[in-house]
């Protein structure tokens, strides 16, 4: 009993000091602390819920360390759940309650943080499991994000909830922060200046100040390598091994860290131990997805990799990037989007790519199929931006190919933006043509040589309710699943082609540029005024190890903030019966110079290599090469001859050349059709992909 008692006052004691000493580095949130002690924690409140959101870094974590702690003075039972540590389930949710000694325990202050881990179940928390609590029971939560409008609109929750934004730290705040850090006034308003207040940065930062006289404080904090190095002196200091240091470089780069990846990526035997002393770090946090650092320490982290071991960078980035696409290609389903949406992640500090997606808001929508009930959010906001015309395509698209469409939902919205993956190649013609924007495309793959039997698909609709085409979730959510399928397309697509963005910036085509995807300036349309630009890839000139390989290099380009565009400049000038008849005309043009150079051929991609003056001569070589491997085909001899005697070495008349092969006229006119009908398909052959 005594040895018990003492290892119970020591660990009392030990909590107290912790306790004081977390106090005494609390700043601020008075206003806060002072609305949760007075609405939430007195008896006679009618507030039962305090919900307080901001972007990450901003000190929920902080704050209901203060609070629970209140609520403990107070005489409450303090329940804590952390959604990072569990999975999103009703089962593993009210495991982890019983387990914290929720279940029974009286006057319980239920407290749940990182809430946007728990996206799948608000409904399910409010709707279920909070109203079976006891009446005098309170509720603290903290999230990224604002509740979902269900707590609002749901009239028994009326009066019971209160919302906080909680946002940086004020001046005063601030000062009281680095004046406890023992920072000295000038570079504590710098460094005040430099961080805005973030109480994550600003912590950090004071740190390092406080035990380094000497250190500067510049204007930036991302782009200043002096002071990303004191930063980063405090983060990396927590690594004594270089293995432990590549391991904090690779977390920094990767959205979520597993063993698996440690293992495949760094090597060795210790890839078990490199995750439980990363998981250890107070940078650290954890998913059911994995370990990820806090947004600020990524930042610092993975800005000063680059500055100054762009070589180590670049190697994880490519590890990183072929563990993921093999894990990606060896699943299915949820697990598949997820490891597509982490390959998209590794572009994250790409100068050329990071304008594009919107990374705070990475995780935020889900999509689903298409429903009818959808319908009429999908038309007011095509409406609304793009006008009535484009929405009646929409409307005749949705009873055409509703399927083709996906519905990207938010906690706060149930339709927060849509796309759409045509089909044009087993689309009703009627309603091909109708829309202005898939008859553009159907007529460009169709220049291209799209064959009976290949697939056209097109991306049409691309809308975000509140940022249409910009950085969004909306956005977001998109390439990853059009990533997605492009790691599972069928082997008969041919070409592809986003036809949804109006007047691409910058950012567009550089993202596009990256993952294959060129601008095909002859499919461009205009709807109710806006001009739409598409981007193509043909998939018949690249296998998807190849795609693989060229977008990968170019995503882990750091050099340039933008991007080689490559123009389709080039797209095939003639339908396949017209290409034909282009080639009876070169056979019979090929000794006259002057009508050959006006032949439709020198506008496609077969001698498109040639300087213009030298292409009809080019053109000419070209066919009786292709003439001459005739002979090497299966029974192809004699239709080489009769192309020969007819066209290369024409004799006066036809009935002359089946006289000279000693052929009756028959037999030569067959053998002739053969050999223009093999001779126009390895033309056509070279010009679809050339």
């Amino acid at each position: 009993m005594g040895a018990s008692g003492a290892r119970q006052e020591k660990t009392e004691t030990l909590a107290s000091v912790l306790a004081e000493n977390r106090r005494e580095r609390f700043v601020g949130r008075e206003g806060e602390l002072d609305l949760i002690a007075t609405e939430l924690l007195a008896p006679d409140s009618a507030i039962r819920v305090v919900f307080f959101h901001g972007p990450g870094g901003v000190g929920k974590s902080s704050l209901l360390s203060e609070a629970t702690q209140l609520a403990r003075e107070s005489g409450r039972t303090v329940v804590e759940v952390d959604m990072r540590t569990i999975d999103p389930s009703p089962v593993a949710f009210e495991q982890a309650f019983e387990a914290a000694g929720g279940k029974g325990a009286q006057k319980l202050l239920l407290v749940i943080d990182t809430f946007e881990a728990a996206a799948q179940l608000e409904e399910w928390l409010r709707g279920k499991f909070l109203p079976k609590l006891d009446a005098d029971a309170a509720v603290l939560i903290a999230g990224r994000r604002p509740p979902g409008p269900g707590w609002r609109t749901d009239p028994g929750w009326s009066g019971l909830l209160r919302v906080i934004s909680l946002r940086n730290l004020d001046l005063e705040a601030s000062r009281a922060l680095v004046r406890r850090a023992g920072v000295d006034e000038t570079r504590g308003e710098a460094a005040i200046a430099l961080t805005r207040g973030h109480p994550l940065a600003l912590a950090l930062l004071a740190d390092q100040l406080s035990v380094d006289p000497s250190a500067d404080v510049r204007s930036d904090l991302t782009e200043v390598p002096d002071l990303l190095g004191v930063l980063l002196e405090r983060l990396v200091s927590a690594a004594p091994s270089e293995r432990q240091a590549e391991t904090l470089a690779l977390c920094a780069l990767s959205q979520f860290t597993t063993e698996s990846l440690l293992r495949e990526v760094l090597g060795g035997n210790d890839a078990e131990a490199l995750f439980e002393w990363l998981r250890s770090l107070s940078i650290i946090g954890e998913s059911s997805r994995g370990l990820f650092p806090h947004d600020l320490a990524r930042d610092v982290i993975s800005s000063d990799l680059r500055r100054r071991d762009p070589d180590r960078n670049e190697r994880l980035l490519r590890d990183s990037s072929r563990y993921l696409t093999i894990r990606a290609l060896r699943t299915t389903g949820t697990e598949q989007l997820n490891m597509a949406g982490s390959m998209i992640f590794l572009l994250r500090g790409n100068p050329a790519l990071r304008e594009f997606w919107a990374w705070d808001e990475f995780d935020r929508a889900y999509a689903e199929p298409f429903t009818t009930e959808d319908g009429p959010a999908l038309l007011a906001m095509t409406e609304s931006q793009q006008g009535s015309e484009a929405a009646e395509h929409l409307e005749r698209w949705l009873e055409v190919q509703p399927g083709a469409f996906r519905v990207m939902r938010t906690i706060e919205e149930p339709v927060r933006g849509f796309h759409s993956e045509l089909m044009l190649d087993v689309a009703p013609s009627e309603a091909v043509a109708a829309d202005p924007g898939t008859a553009a495309c159907l007529e460009y793959a169709q220049r291209r040589g799209l064959q009976p039997g290949e697939k056209l698909i097109v991306w049409r609709h691309l809308l975000d309710s509140q940022l249409g085409q910009g950085r969004s979730p909306t956005l977001n959510l998109t390439t990853v699943i059009n990533t997605q399928r492009i790691l599972t397309r069928a082997p008969e697509t041919a070409i592809e082609l986003v036809a949804a963005f109006a007047e691409p910036d910058q950012a567009n085509l550089d993202a596009m540029t990256a993952f294959g995807f060129r601008p095909a300036p002859e499919a461009n349309y205009e709807i109710g005024g806006i001009r739409y630009c598409p981007l193509v890839h043909d998939w018949r000139q690249s296998d998807l190890g190849e795609w693989l390989r060229v977008t990968g290099a170019r995503a882990r380009d750091f050099g340039s903030r933008t991007l080689e565009l490559q123009v389709d400049t080039q797209p095939l000038a003639l339908a396949r019966e017209d290409f034909e008849i282009a080639v009876k005309g070169a056979l019979a043009d090929l000794h006259r110079p002057e009508r050959l150079a006006r032949n439709p051929l020198l506008a496609g991609r077969l001698v498109a290599s040639f300087p213009a003056k030298e292409r009809p001569d080019a053109l000419g070589a070209l066919i009786e090469t292709e003439i001459a491997a005739l002979a090497g085909e299966p029974r192809g001899e004699k239709p080489q001859r009769a192309l020969d005697r007819t066209f290369l070495r024409p004799a006066a008349t036809r009935e002359a050349a089946a006289e000279a092969l000693d052929l009756p006229f028959s037999t030569y006119r067959r053998h002739l059709a053969q050999g223009i009908q093999r001779l126009t398909e390895r033309l056509w052959q070279l010009e679809i992909t050339a």
